[in-house]
């Protein structure tokens, strides 16, 4: 945690929790998790497909955007938020930072995401040799810290507590 601070890092309630829970070994337990993300982009339209587990449930969505990453997080949005309810996932990308851990064609990137909902806001990071799956893999983990602290519900499925 001291490391966050020089750093220069605003340490959250998120932090803290990730911080402990790996300090003592633990695994959080996850009411949302990205299965599988297929992405395709260089065409007019880059697209991209994600399978959520969320709770129980097995949720597939496909969503377009600028590029792969805004359509991975468009597709991300679309299997939270169902048919009924487009607005149940709202959150705003505060942050998006991407660093290179490695050199040449197949470096692994560290991406960095800050999400908030309200007065709440996460902090989380993902490392993968694909741009895209850590960035998707980084915003679906933030989206479920960030629902476990606020404890609200999506598209009639509980994603989260406070007492988690």
């Amino acid at each position: 945690m001291k490391e966050l601070g020089d750093r220069g890092k605003r340490v959250t309630d998120a932090d803290l929790l990730a911080i402990t829970e790996d300090v003592q070994g633990r695994e959080r337990d996850r009411h949302v998790e990205l299965v599988d993300l297929s992405a395709t982009s260089g065409g007019n339209l880059p697209t991209a497909s994600v399978r959520l587990r969320v709770g129980d449930d097995e949720r597939v969505a496909s969503g377009t955007g600028a590029g792969p990453v805004d359509a991975g997080l468009e597709a991300v949005r679309s299997a939270l938020a169902g048919s009924d309810d487009v607005d149940a996932v709202s959150f705003e990308l505060d942050s998006y930072h991407v660093d290179a851990i490695t050199g040449g064609t197949d470096a692994v990137v560290t991406v960095a995401v800050d999400l908030s909902r309200g007065d709440r806001s996460v902090s989380v990071s993902a490392s993968d040799a694909d741009i895209t799956r850590a960035s998707v893999v980084a915003m679906v983990d933030a989206l479920d810290r960030l629902s476990a602290l606020t404890g609200e519900e999506t598209a009639s499925t509980k994603v989260g507590s406070a007492d988690d």
